[in-house]
This record gives C-alpha cells, structure tokens and sequence, in this order.
C-alpha cells in the first residue's frame, strides 16, 4: 500500500511539473518560445521518480505474490 501511495503522489509530482516554471521558457529570436534545458532536466527527474516508484510497486506485487 505505501508503494501504490508514493507511485500516485510521483504521478501526481510529474503532472505538475509539466508545467514550465518561471524562467523555463526562453524566448527566440525570431518569435516564440522554447523550453530551458532545467525545465528538461526537471521534468526528467521527475520521470525517474516515477519509473522508481513503479518498480517498487512491481517488486512489492511480486513479493506478496510469492508469499501465496
């Protein structure tokens, strides 16, 4: 059950990160914006987290499955 709660509360840091911070979107030259490679980099880590929590939850399943 913790597993299943960090792997939602990750989930849930991920989709609002999404959202560039104040300073992530640089402006061009010729009009327009882009995203900073720290709002890439943000979003990565934030992506790990969940790819983390997902393994913990596969390894938690895992383990109550093998105690069945």
């Amino acid at each position: 059950a913790a597993a299943e709660s960090a792997l939602q509360a990750a989930k849930r840091r991920l989709e609002l990160g999404r959202e560039p911070l104040p300073g992530e979107r640089l402006g061009l030259a010729g009009g327009g914006t882009r995203l900073s490679p720290d709002y890439e980099t943000r979003v990565a880590s934030l992506e790990r987290e969940v790819a983390d929590a997902e393994a913990r939850v596969a390894k938690a399943y895992a383990a109550r499955n093998a105690l069945r």
